[in-house]
């Protein structure tokens, strides 16, 4: 009978946990910008024009990479941090989670001591695309 009864407690809450994971994953059509702490999936390449970034660090995520990608109306650089260093010389399909990161920038307009925001991405999973 207990097992019964943790079937029908823990359905209703597994349940819920599956669709606010759902809920998390930013629309195809946002913006990368539009998705902070949400899952989203990026297709691009790993860039070969370094652009500079604020970088973070992230515990199981030491490498950073440097990765164009196109999704809706965004074509950027953006950086992606994962446990290896990507090494596909073609397409990428990245699926992660947005963070932000923010700092002060050393370049002009750092002056007036307001923070830059920049957002990149937690792959936990990737394939290089033939």
């Amino acid at each position: 009978m207990k097992f019964i009864f943790v079937i029908l407690t823990t359905l209703p809450l597994l349940l819920l946990s599956t669709l606010s994971i759902a809920d998390q994953t930013c629309p195809e059509t946002a913006s990368i910008y539009e998705c902070k702490d949400k899952n989203i999936h990026l297709e691009g390449k790993v860039s070969e024009v370094i652009w500079q970034h604020l970088m973070g660090t992230f515990k199981n995520y030491p490498a950073s990479n440097y990765f164009d990608y196109t999704r809706g109306k965004d074509s950027s650089q953006t950086v992606v941090y994962s446990q290896f260093e990507i090494t596909c010389k073609t397409k990428v399909s990245i699926d992660g989670k947005v963070v932000e990161i923010v700092g002060h920038s050393k370049g002009k307009g750092s002056e007036n001591g307001k923070p830059f925001t920049e957002y990149g991405v937690l792959a936990y999973k990737w394939t290089c695309e033939k």
